[in-house]
């Protein structure tokens, strides 16, 4: 995808097409960079999309929230859980005792 308001040129005088990132930090973010960058024909040029235009970086503090609440019903999830199993676990050993007991009270054994 091309910028036609506001064409971006490499410093080999190519037009900048404009390529999105997926990586978990930028995702979705708009950048421009040489098509060749790694390569050695490449002249290595790199600009992220939003400064170039003088566009509000305001989508780093949403995918940084975002992400924040994303961990967050994470992390509460796994406490509900981790919960659960600590539930679970308390009743199992309560019911081994019991099991125990009742065995031991029906045997003549002496430990």
């Amino acid at each position: 995808m091309r910028n036609p308001d506001n064409p971006v040129y490499y410093r080999c005088n190519l037009q900048c097409p404009i390529f999105t990132c997926y990586k978990a930090n930028n995702c979705g973010r708009k950048f421009y960079r040489c098509p060749w960058n790694r390569s050695e024909d490449g002249c290595g040029y790199f600009r992220w999309f939003e400064k170039l235009n003088n566009l509000p970086n305001d989508m780093n503090g949403l995918r940084n929230s975002n992400a924040l609440e994303i961990r967050s019903n994470h992390a509460v999830s796994i406490t509900s859980e981790l919960l659960q199993i600590k539930i679970l676990l308390v009743i199992w050993i309560f019911l081994v005792a019991v099991a125990v007991n009742s065995l031991s009270k029906g045997c003549n054994c002496k430990f």
